[in-house]
Order: C-alpha cells, then structure tokens, then sequence
C-alpha cells in the first residue's frame, strides 16, 4: 500500500474470506486515529528521522556535486596516499563524468610523478533510481566491489563515503582506482579495433563475472547478506515485478493517455503491463539451455559503455564498470540486456554496424562465455556447436523480458524527473543529465520488446 499509494500515514481493514482464506484488504484512508498501535509516537519520530535524513543527504550530495573544491578537498581528505604525499587542493583536477554525480578526479601532470595513484574515480549515490531489493545497502557496493577486486575483476575500492544523521550512519558514494582504457562503444569506432578477438574477451569477463556466484566468501559477503529478500528469486523476476506496478501507478496518475505523442505508447504499454505473466510464460517455453537459466552473479547492466578496454584496443582485457544494478539472476539476462543495447545504438546511429554484425559479435560472446564455465568438457565439436545454438536461441528469446524491464525503469526514471507531470511533446532524446528524455528512451524500449516478442512467436518451443 505505501509503494503503491505513495502514502506513509494510513490505516486500513482486513476481510476474510472463511471459504478460502483470501484476504481483502478494505476502507483504507490516511491520517486514522492509531487506538491500540502499540508505541505509535515512537514510529512517527522514526518516520520524521528518515525523512530528515533523506532531505539531508540529498541537500549534501547535491552541494558537493556543484562544488569542485569540496569534491578536491574531501579526496585528499580520504585518500591516505594523496594525503601523505602532500597533495594539495590546487594540485587536482575535476572532470564531471555522469549525470553531475560520477566524476575523475587526478593530479597535474607536472605534479608529485612519485605517486602511487595519480587518479580516482568519485561516485555519489544516485537518490532518483527505481527502488531495489538489498538488504544494508549502506555497505552493499563496498563488498561487491571487495570481491571483484579479489577475483581479479574490478578495480580497488579506496573506501565508501559515509556520513551520520541524527546518529544513523548513511552511505553517500565510493572512490575507487580509476580503470584506464576505453568503453567498448569507443574501441569499435576505431578501424584497427580487433572487435572478434574483443568480443571473445567480453564473453570470458561476462563469465568470469557469473563465477563469483561460486565463491563461498563472495557468497556469504554479498548473495548471502544482501540479497535475502529475494528468497531465491533471480533479481530480473523480482525487479520486473516491483517496477512493473511502480510504472503502471506512475503512468496512471499523469495525463500521459490523453498526450497526441505518447498517447498510443501509454495505451499499449498498460495493456502489456497488466497481462504481463502471459507474456513471461511465452517466453519460458522458447528456452532450451540449462546454461542460459543458471542463478549467477549477474551485473544486470553489460553494455558497450559498461566494457573498458586498453587505450591501445588490446582485446587481452575487457573490465565491466558501473556494478549498482548487479545481484543473484538469470546468466541470459546479461545477454538479452547487451543486444537490446546494441539494437538501439544501431537504430539511433550511435555505432555503424549492421545487426548481422551484432550476430557474429554474439556468436563469439557466448562461445566465449560458454568455453569458461567449462560447458564444452568433454564435449565433441559437434555438441559444443548445439550448446552454442541453444544459448544463442535462449539469448534472443529473453529480448523481450529485457527490453520491458528497461521500460518499466525509464518510466519510474521519467515520473523522477517530473516528466510525466509536464509532459514535453517532443521525441529528441538528448544527452544524461541534461534533459534526458526518458519518455523517448522508454518507447524505444517498448518497440524493441515489441519486434521481439512478436518474432518470439516464430520460435519452436523448448523440449
């Protein structure tokens, strides 16, 4: 009722159906009177104290982020190498990365060559997201980034930023090491980009990735601690759950439908929306490899932008960034999430290459992938070549799910950013951070699930 209605203060009634135990929930209004809630004036001060808090740290992320000095100022502060060695506030510089909230921060080039780190990477938490499922998000990034950092797969993590409210500790961002190279998305602009030999190394650090799900300590550090809710439900089911019902709340109270641009989006988008199981269970009977529905660690979001490469486009390495979306899922939705990218880069023109293109790109990823968590063991050739056409089929088969995953998160994004309150006709995208328009980036979205879900239906079932 609060996530739905918005409501914090509310009291409500229950019936009982004595046949079956169904229960209706009835006659609920704000602001009742509490008769017999026990310690009602402790609750409300506990309500009053979060709100203090989330205004508060809201107020202090955005100071900070408007302000150079400070971001300088605190680096030295928690970095004991910067601090150590001298570095003075004069000696930084700045540079505003994404969203006015991730930002490079590294000395001079004529400035103290000694240094054993001469930048880092700054990372304010982002207040404005669709709600999550973590348990302690306070020292959720912290962990999950220790134990990349211990398996080889991210960069080190200088420490979190935290700061106390009314006595509660509160998480504000992370610095950590800043990974040099190139996006993926940049490399592939290059002529003398090796892109299959690149395509390889993305699939292997996909997979590597998916592994530290084995890890008993990453397991107890991080599946184990922050992700009890789940109940052992991958984290693209119950996501598409919870942003499913926030997009459509969101989508009913503005004045989207009655809109001479979004109008026809809305309508569709609501029918889908509230008939959505049918759809989960038409994909489900498509997927044939026991390899593509595997609970691993999945980082939720691979895309080209997502993928560092060296500065010289060596393919030896690819380093997925950006790992807040990350947790326990299905292995194929990293997959379905990077061609619902790709497709939308092509279409928007963004990266000139053909979608036959993007199959062989695929094709190298997954027998990349596949060769790394060792599911051709054994294996002749010919029945490594089936694993491959069984994932790649499960890959494009979970397009559809990955694509109206993303709507729901551009919608709740879009009522954020109060554009379903004045709603803009107009389908120029623009840039993050500067007038994005998540209206637009959402129907896009909803076309892709659409070609997918309607060439689902050409695809032979599992079995």
């Amino acid at each position: 009722i609060e996530l739905e209605w918005n409501i914090e203060l509310f009291g409500f009634d229950v019936l009982v159906d004595k046949n079956n135990q169904t229960h209706y929930v009835v006659d609920c209004n704000t602001l009742p009177g509490y008769k017999g809630v026990p310690n009602f004036l402790g609750h409300m001060n506990k309500l009053f104290i979060r709100h203090g808090i989330r205004k508060g740290l809201q107020e202090d992320i955005a100071r900070v982020n408007r302000d150079d000095d400070a971001i300088r100022s605190f680096c030295i502060e928690k970095m004991a190498v910067w601090k150590e060695g001298g570095v003075k506030v004069e000696d930084l510089i700045v540079r505003r990365l994404v969203d006015s909230r991730i930002f490079q921060v590294k000395c001079k080039k004529d400035v103290r060559r000694d240094l054993a780190v001469r930048k880092t990477l700054v990372a304010f938490y982002n207040w404005e997201k669709p709600r999550r499922i973590i348990h302690d998000e306070i020292n959720f990034i912290g962990n999950v980034s220790q134990g990349l950092f211990d398996a080889g797969l991210g960069p080190d993590q200088y420490c979190d930023i935290h700061a106390k409210y009314y006595g509660c500790d509160r998480y504000l961002g992370r610095l950590e090491q800043w990974v040099e190279g190139m996006t993926l998305l940049k490399a592939l602009k290059k002529p003398t980009t090796q892109r299959e030999k690149m395509f390889n190394c993305l699939g292997t650090s996909v997979a590597r990735f998916h592994k530290v799900m084995d890890n008993e300590k990453f397991k107890k550090d991080v599946i184990d601690h922050h992700f009890q809710k789940l109940e052992g439900v991958p984290l693209c089911y119950s996501l598409l759950e919870i942003w499913r019902r926030c997009s459509i709340i969101s989508v009913e109270k503005s004045d989207l439908r009655n809109s001479p641009m979004w109008g026809g989006f809305c309508s569709e988008f609501m029918e889908t929306a509230t008939t959505f199981e049918e759809v989960k269970k038409q994909v489900h009977v498509k997927l044939r490899s026991k390899y593509s529905m595997k609970t691993v660690y999945s980082h939720f979001d691979v895309n080209l932008s997502n993928a560092i490469v060296d500065n010289n486009c060596d393919p030896s390495k690819v380093t997925l960034i950006d790992i807040e979306w990350s947790g326990p899922s299905l292995a194929v939705y990293d997959f379905a999430k990077l061609i619902s990218s790709l497709e939308l880069q092509i279409e928007r023109k963004e990266i000139d290459i053909t979608m036959e293109t993007v199959k062989e790109m695929l094709r190298n990823v997954v027998e990349a992938y596949l060769c790394e968590i060792g599911a051709f063991e054994g294996k002749s050739e010919v029945q490594k070549q089936a694993e491959v056409a069984d994932f790649l089929s499960d890959c494009w088969a979970f397009v559809p799910i990955a694509c109206i995953l993303n709507v729901y998160s551009n919608l709740i994004h879009a009522s954020f950013d109060g554009q379903l309150t004045e709603i803009s006709e107009n389908r120029v995208l623009g840039k993050r951070g500067e007038n994005f328009n998540w209206l637009r980036h959402a129907s896009d979205h909803y076309a892709g699930f659409k070609k997918h879900f309607t060439k689902l239906n050409t695809m032979p079932r599992n079995g």
